[in-house]
């Protein structure tokens, strides 16, 4: 799983790369935290969805994602296209 942050004010917009087989699996953990953030698929094919959160459910959120991708790593970036590729 790779990761970028973009912030904007209070909320932050994360885009994640994950195996496309696995994006409703990440997005029913992620309803399971009811508030903690939204996901939304940017492109299936290529795994790539979109997290946004609150600055204050950082940590948690990234807490979560670790716990599930041990591989997860934070890049900043400007554009989606800019995502880091996992092998998850």
């Amino acid at each position: 799983m790779g990761a970028v942050t973009v912030v904007r004010d209070s909320f932050v917009h994360c885009f994640l790369r994950i195996a496309p087989q696995r994006i409703h699996y990440l997005k029913f953990i992620l309803e399971a935290y009811d508030g903690l953030a939204l996901l939304s698929t940017v492109d299936s094919r290529q795994g790539l969805v979109s997290v946004h959160y609150h600055r204050a459910a950082h940590t948690e959120l990234f807490e979560l994602l670790v716990d599930l991708a041990p591989s997860l790593v934070a890049t900043p970036c400007s554009t989606a296209s800019e995502v880091y590729v996992s092998t998850c």
